[in-house]
């Protein structure tokens, strides 16, 4: 329990010792072996256990001054003081929402995570390095997630023809506006032609490869359901609009009546009613990490938790017996032959949420990815979905601060 507590409070796994460091316990040191019992070993076993329980209270301490009901033992990682922060605030999990299974399983087939890419390979080139600051945390705060998650209830609206007028006249200029990004809450059946859209397949050579996901020129005859960030971020990278086939907008309806603001290390108030969870975890981090750099990456692990990790959370469970299962994915539903496990979805698990957040993340990155195409610089880009690595041939040296500057608009947008 001691490691778990560790990284439920750092965001890392630590040794026993290196755990005590970081929290100022001095009976830290490594563990050995004893061949025989003797007094000195029992003394050392001793000064071990004494240091446990050290480590324990002072973890103990460090989880109480967070807003949370919960028993240490429960608590399993960063993401569950987020969990606990969102029920402090009286947001109740989304299940209340009753969503149906149809749309759920739309909102999860559109559901892309992580996107890594590598276009120019073992060559050596100069880059310049661009990385997103709290890249799933940004997203949320410019859907505004957080009005989803506190609506009382959510409505499922027919929205084909503003999203087809939207795909048809969004630009670059257009991403950049925050105002902009609370349009895209939508979900829309595509039928890609030649068009940059998120796809999975089995790109690997070995005959039992999983699928993987990738970000290439596709033609379907075979419609499927992406997010609107994903369609607007296609527009930007394929220089064209997508057919979009039939859309569907979520439109959030009321406040929940109890919420209530919290105080997060007696240094900031996060309030319901305005405030994105997220965002406000990423302010404390930044207060703290110059005291405590150990303490700011358990925040930065919950701060992603808030915005995505727990709206996507499936828990893997044992059926007592093999059962049949009923998809839902995308227009499809079928029943799987029998099977021993199934996904359960965790307490405040929201594939409409979740699937938004990393769908705004592929346009964030087909946003500069289309910077640097629009001033003409060729370019190599490496992300896991937060970092972009782009390497400019041109020599010309005023395309290069030029497309610095714009890069500095990342961040500004998601401040102001």
């Amino acid at each position: 329990m001691l490691a778990t507590l560790t990284g439920v409070i750092t965001g890392e796994v630590y040794t026993f010792s290196s755990a005590c460091e970081i929290f100022g316990v001095s009976a830290g040191r490594p563990r050995k072996l004893r061949s025989s019992v003797s007094k000195p070993a029992i003394e050392s076993l001793l000064r071990d256990v004494t240091g446990e329980l050290e480590l324990l209270n002072r973890l103990k301490q460090e989880i109480d001054r967070h807003p949370v009901d919960v028993e240490p033992e429960r608590c399993y990682s960063s993401a569950t003081l987020a969990k606990a922060d969102f029920s402090a605030m009286g947001v109740k999990p989304p299940e209340r929402f009753n969503i149906p299974d149809n749309i759920s399983g739309i909102a999860s087939q559109a559901f892309f995570a992580g996107r890594a890419e590598c276009t120019i390979r073992r060559t050596t080139l100069p880059v310049t390095y661009v990385d997103f600051h709290a890249q799933f945390p940004a997203v949320s705060k410019l859907i505004d997630c957080r009005e989803i998650l506190c609506a009382k209830s959510l409505d499922f609206l027919d929205f084909t023809a503003t999203a087809r007028e939207l795909v048809i006249r969004a630009t670059l200029h257009d991403c950049f506006h925050p105002a902009f990004w609370r349009k895209l809450r939508w979900y829309a059946l595509v039928e890609p032609h030649e068009d940059v859209v998120p796809m999975r397949a089995r790109f690997s050579q070995r005959e039992n490869g999983d699928p993987t996901l990738a970000w290439n020129y596709l033609t379907s005859k075979q419609p499927f359901w992406i997010t609107g960030p994903d369609a607007i971020a296609a527009k930007l990278i394929s220089g064209k609009p997508l057919k979009v086939l039939k859309a569907i907008a979520v439109v959030p309806r009321g406040i929940q009546s109890e919420l209530v603001p919290i105080e997060l290390l007696s240094k900031v108030e996060v309030d319901p009613l305005r405030d994105d969870l997220a965002v406000k975890l990423v302010e404390l981090r930044s207060m703290v990490k110059a005291k405590s750099p150990k303490l700011a990456g358990g925040l930065k692990v919950a701060a992603n938790g808030a915005a995505f990790g727990i709206l996507c959370q499936m828990d893997v469970k044992d059926l007592d017996l093999p059962s049949r299962l009923r998809v839902f994915s995308g227009e499809m539903i079928y029943t799987t032959p029998p099977s021993k496990v199934w996904e359960q979805p965790a307490e405040f698990c929201c594939p409409v949420i979740a699937s938004l957040v990393t769908g705004g993340s592929h346009l964030l990155c087909a946003m500069l990815e289309r910077v640097v195409r629009d001033f003409l610089a060729q370019f190599q880009f490496s992300f896991d979905i937060k970092s972009f690595t782009s390497t400019f041939f041109h020599s010309a040296r005023h395309r290069f601060f030029i497309s610095l500057v714009h890069f500095s608009t990342f961040s500004s947008m998601f401040t102001n």
